[in-house]
């Protein structure tokens, strides 16, 4: 995650939503608000599987 605040260059986020293995999703909420922080207009592609993307906010 220490890529994000220090690479002003980024123009989009490719994220797991299955991080970790963690079923409350809480190492991918981490690196996303970690990137809005940086900023909000980077857009931001959820990789999920079709049963874990029912879960995604």
């Amino acid at each position: 995650m220490s890529a994000i605040p220090s690479d002003p260059l980024i123009q989009c986020l490719l994220l797991s939503w299955n991080l970790g293995d963690d079923e409350t999703h809480t190492p991918s909420r981490r690196v996303r608000d970690a990137q809005r922080v940086r900023s909000a207009t980077v857009l931001t592609f959820l990789l999920a599987s079709r049963t874990s993307a029912a879960t995604s906010p």
